[in-house]
């Protein structure tokens, strides 16, 4: 019996719950590498036990594939429950599409500036783009940041020295394209440690100096171009024209009011399931509803969400699933 013929009698005695993390381990297995940087850095005595597991990056992580039914699927996905985001779901998978139907399988779009009022979901949209697509992301809020050391990194010989932002994600996510998320971009400010966080920010973003990014603190010349980047402001005027320039902008408004009922049941199904419930369990009675409504129209879902948790915690049967 040859191996191939072996692995299908194993998944054919699985139980079908099984199924799903058996092609997943196949996946992986079979998804090419990429290696962040050559050779292996040295390190002495002195330097922190944890740098030493950045090694593996000199040994491949493995490029996210998708293949186009999955990405038809996440697009559908995400267009069904944001159907106010559509015109970045357009920019982002249009490109999804084009790549993976001229045999390009690699999760890749480029850097993105996600500019929108406050509270329409612009944080919950990136984070179901990637459970969508099955990638990992990584959140970096950039309000109040005081200096460039968290993104950039410590050279070494400092005591707390540790690699830059990008390549502690990669060895943590071990994927090669994650994304990650810069939020409310727009609140950096202008002094001088934040123009260097710009710098930083502008040599992630750019094709050729993202493929040879030097990190002080391991001491090598790193490829950290695969990255997906998605910046958010509420203000894009506020952030500095180098930046914007390396970005696609695109403006989101709140949902409209023909979107009710999807972000009702959406905002419930989060509810529930951070109870572990079914979302059927909630009611809520038409005077509820109709308060919900007007609040709804002022285009924040965050006060939404508010307002309608204080429904429910005002339910006997709610308080007692939340205190057990």
């Amino acid at each position: 019996m040859t191996e191939s013929d072996t692995n299908a009698e194993q998944k054919a005695q699985c139980p079908e719950a099984l199924q799903e993390v058996i092609d997943d381990i196949d996946r992986r297995q079979q998804r090419p590498k990429h290696r962040v940087f050559e050779g292996i850095p040295e390190f002495h005595k002195d330097d922190h036990h944890y740098l030493r597991k950045f090694r593996e990056l000199a040994n491949g992580i493995p490029i996210h594939q998708l293949e186009l039914d999955k990405v038809v699927s996440a697009m559908h996905l995400l267009q069904a429950q944001f159907p106010w985001f559509t015109p970045v779901i357009d920019k982002i998978f249009k490109g999804l599409l084009f790549r993976v139907a001229n045999g390009h399988l690699e999760f890749k779009f480029d850097p993105i500036l996600l500019v929108g009022p406050p509270g329409i979901g612009k944080t919950k949209f990136c984070r179901e783009l990637g459970k969508s697509c099955h990638v990992h992301v990584q959140f970096q809020s950039a309000a109040g940041s005081a200096d460039n050391k968290l993104f950039q990194g410590t050279a070494r010989g400092w005591g707390s020295t540790y690699p830059s932002l990008p390549l502690v994600i990669l060895q943590e996510s071990q994927v090669a394209n994650p994304i990650i998320i810069v939020d409310e971009i727009d609140k950096l400010g202008t002094n001088r440690h934040n123009g260097n966080l710009i710098d930083t920010l502008l040599q992630c973003t750019e094709p050729e100096s993202s493929a040879r990014w030097y990190d002080e603190c391991l001491l090598k010349t790193c490829d950290i171009s695969r990255i997906c980047w998605i910046f958010t402001a509420n203000d894009a005027s506020e952030i500095p024209e180098a930046l914007r320039s390396r970005l696609k902008i695109v403006h989101v408004d709140g949902p409209s009011p023909e979107h009710f009922d999807v972000v009702l049941e959406g905002v419930l199904g989060e509810f529930a399931h951070g109870l572990n419930i079914d979302p059927r369990f909630f009611h809520i009675d038409m005077e509820e509803r109709a308060i919900l409504k007007e609040v709804f129209l002022t285009g924040s879902i965050r006060i939404f969400g508010r307002l309608l948790e204080s429904f429910l915690a005002r339910k006997d049967d709610y308080l007692r699933r939340v205190a057990h």
